[in-house]
């Protein structure tokens, strides 16, 4: 009998693998290996899915609220994501101090490539999702490949990080000389910090041609929503914008109603 039942709890270990909808995988990226996780629903053989790439903020990870909560809305909607960690970031290759924007976007570049080359990847149907600067990344990135992307969400996009390095002052507490940038700024490096400054971020991301969607917090006292309005402006005729009351950098306070946002937007832009 207990042979009976370890065979039968073998076989079902056996069948919950083969319908497995949830994987790590390594990619390269700019500097070394990123790791990350592909979330799909049950796909049948021989049909393409649409995919959502999804990047997280400074010093978070694949496993923010923001990444999980949407990959399992997602999933449920018939649509795959794969989440993956920067370099320096979580699991991947690197540390924190060798990190630029610049580089995440050369990652998010990698990543991208990789999902377009999934035997079950739609090419035509991929968006991508980020957060803070996370968000920048996917702005930047969107509008190199201009019609790459069918779809961009941004959650409180950070482009506030540009002023910032250009004025001195990282986070607004911290204060240094942008003519003469010393070695480390707290966590940043003056690598960052220059790579920062060269950033031509509006320019750059005003190429998409794709549907956009910028979620932001009235209450982000780290992003002001301005920035999200900008981008607004920049994506006129094919974006929407929500501002959300009290709500936090971090969306902490309302996350389910931008996740609602997020999933119905990607939802209605991939069918």
């Amino acid at each position: 009998m207990k042979k009976i039942t370890a065979i039968i709890s073998f076989l079902i270990l056996l069948l919950a693998a083969a319908n497995a909808r949830s994987f790590s995988v390594k990619i390269h990226g700019a500097e070394g290996q990123l790791d990350a996780v592909i979330q799909t629903p049950r796909i049948r053989k021989g049909t393409k899915i649409p995919m959502v790439i999804l990047a997280h903020g400074l010093t978070a990870t694949k496993e923010h609220p923001i990444m999980t909560g949407l990959a399992e809305r997602l999933e449920k909607d018939g649509i795959g994501s794969v989440r993956f960690d920067f370099n320096g970031h979580g699991k991947s290759y690197g540390t924190l101090s060798g990190m630029t924007v610049s580089k995440e976007v050369i990652d998010a570049g990698m990543v991208y490539e990789y999902v377009k080359n999934l035997p079950y990847a739609d090419s035509e149907r991929i968006a991508m999702v980020g957060h803070s600067q996370g968000g920048v990344v996917t702005s930047l990135l969107a509008g190199q490949l201009e019609d790459g992307l069918s779809a961009a969400v941004l959650f409180a996009p950070a482009a506030v990080l540009h002023d910032n390095a250009m004025e001195g002052s990282m986070g607004g507490v911290i204060n240094f000389d942008p003519k003469n940038i010393p070695e480390t700024v707290g966590i940043f490096s003056a690598e960052y910090i220059r790579d920062a400054q060269k950033l031509d971020i509006y320019g750059t991301a005003q190429a998409f041609m794709g549907q956009a969607c910028v979620i932001h917090g009235k209450g982000d006292a780290v992003v002001p929503y301005s920035y999200s309005i900008k981008y607004s402006e920049i994506w006129l005729t094919n974006s929407e914008l929500h501002l959300i009351p009290e709500e936090t950098h971090d969306f902490t306070n309302r996350l389910e109603k931008s996740l609602n946002i997020a999933e119905a937007f990607l939802a209605e832009a991939l069918k």
